[in-house]
C-alpha cells in the first residue's frame, strides 16, 4: 500500500514572537504545510491545518486564537489552498503592519518574511478548539 512507511505530508505551527523577549499569546504561525505530490489534492494539507487549528481556542469561546501563514509572492497553489480552507486574505506585509503592526512585526522577526520578500501574501485563520484544551506550555 503506497504511503506505508513513507510520510505523506507534515505541518508546523509555532510561535510568533518579537524577537526573544516578547512572544504573543493568541497568534501563531503555520510555518510549513508539506504534502508528498502524489496524496496533494485529497485532503492531506487541509486535515493537517484542521488538527493545528484545533489546539487553538476559537472565537467561541470567547478569546480568540489566530494562526497565520505568509506565502511567497506568485505562489497561487498555496494562495488557493488557504482560500480553499476558509483563511482569510489578510493582503501584504504593509497591509498587515498598519492593522495589527505587533503581529506585522513578529511576522518580520520569526515568521520568514524577511527570508520571503516584501510582496508576501498573508493569510489568517482562526483557532477551532476549545479554551480547556489549550495549554500555553505545550504539554
Amino acid at each position: 500500500v503506497e504511503g506505508i512507511g513513507n510520510p505523506i505530508g507534515c505541518a508546523h505551527l509555532g510561535r510568533l514572537a518579537v524577537g526573544g523577549f516578547l512572544v504573543l499569546r493568541a497568534d501563531f504561525l503555520i510555518a510549513n504545510v508539506l504534502v508528498s505530490s502524489g496524496w496533494r489534492r485529497q485532503g492531506v494539507g487541509t486535515a493537517l491545518v484542521d488538527e493545528l487549528l484545533s489546539r487553538l481556542p476559537g472565537d467561541s469561546t470567547g478569546e480568540s486564537f489566530s494562526a497565520w501563514a505568509v506565502v511567497e509572492e506568485g505562489d497561487e497553489e498555496t494562495e488557493s489552498f488557504f482560500l480553499a480552507i476558509g483563511a482569510e486574505a489578510r493582503g501584504k506585509l504593509v497591509d498587515v503592519l498598519r492593522s495589527t503592526p505587533l503581529v506585522g512585526l513578529a511576522l518580520i522577526l520569526t515568521g520568514g518574511v524577511v527570508f520571503k520578500g516584501l510582496g508576501v501574501q498573508i493569510f489568517r485563520l482562526e483557532g477551532r478548539g476549545q479554551s480547556s484544551g489549550y495549554r500555553p506550555a505545550g504539554t
